[in-house]
């Protein structure tokens, strides 16, 4: 009787699992659990989807996934330690995305850029001709863009209703996919708000980094570690494959992918050496992903 009470339970037990685990792929819908393999299971569990190679705390929201309240996530401490913007070295690799999508939709596009922060991404956007508006879930964010940008800076989350359709020629996500449960629900937002012809860039963080690379190889932990590693508040990892399957099936058509860039995101010696590696790290697909799909 004991041995049939606790078989009862563990079956229990594995059920809530189960239960607790998503059916459901975002990327590409998968909805078996045997398409699901554990990829990584330390400081936090990624799984990946054996279909599409999109990895992720949950495949959608469950009860390991740690989604941020990002309306009270930021604070100013980079204004009192004297910067102007938090990641100032990243004006080199904003400056490269701008002139890359100005020879796609000339120089006197609008623009919106989604999850616009401190305004960094729009003050170099504006700096060079284009048009911006911002939208920014954290109003501490959005207010101190507003003292930095002259476009507007909506604040809130992303959703169709803050614009008219076919309002913009470009719509930017630059490191927003990878905090998102449903990021096809902003690709989808994304099409709906561009005009004919028009361009979505991303920029996310790859899977296929070097660091994610290096543990796959040999299982230390320590390539991976928080917060340079693994990083709590995304929920997903992109591969460029996953990410161009995720753009196509939300009606894009991918017109450029790129990995690396290491040239536009460092200085000196190692950006010399970038000069050489970028091109092969783009054939071997390793690095950063910055994507371009046109409506």
């Amino acid at each position: 009787m004991l041995c049939y009470f606790l078989l009862v339970i563990q079956l229990a037990v594995t059920m809530e699992h189960k239960k607790s685990f998503t059916k459901v792929c975002p990327v590409c819908q998968a909805d078996a659990l045997s398409n699901f393999t554990v990829y990584f299971d330390s400081y936090v569990t990624l799984y990946q989807c054996q279909r599409c190679s999109f990895v992720a705390q949950y495949p959608e929201l469950g009860r390991q996934t740690i989604v941020e309240d990002y309306e009270h996530f930021y604070s100013l401490d980079f204004v009192k330690q004297g910067k102007q913007f938090q990641y100032p070295e990243r004006t080199n690799s904003f400056i490269d995305m701008v002139e890359r999508l100005k020879k796609i939709v000339g120089s006197q596009a609008r623009v919106l850029d989604v999850g616009s922060g401190e305004g960094h991404f729009m003050s170099i956007a504006e700096s060079r001709g284009l048009e911006c508006v911002g939208v920014e879930p954290s109003s501490t964010l959005a207010d101190y863009a507003t003292t930095r940008v002259a476009g507007e800076v909506k604040k809130g989350y992303y959703h169709k209703e803050l614009f008219p359709p076919e309002s913009f020629d470009a719509v930017t996500l630059v490191q927003v996919l990878e905090h998102l449960v449903d990021p096809g629900a902003a690709l989808d937002t994304a099409y709906y708000h561009l005009r004919p012809g028009g361009v979505v860039m991303i920029e996310v963080p790859s899977i296929l980094a070097p660091h994610f690379l290096a543990y796959r190889l040999t299982g230390i932990q320590k390539f991976v570690k928080p917060p340079t590693g693994v990083i709590y508040s995304h929920v997903g990892y992109f591969s460029p494959h996953s990410l161009v399957y995720l753009a196509q099936r939300h009606k894009f058509k991918t017109h450029h992918i790129t990995t690396g860039r290491w040239r536009v995101k460092y200085h000196g010696l190692l950006k010399a050496i970038a000069t050489i590696t970028d091109p092969i790290m783009n054939v071997l697909k390793i690095g950063g992903i910055l994507y371009f799909g046109k409506k």
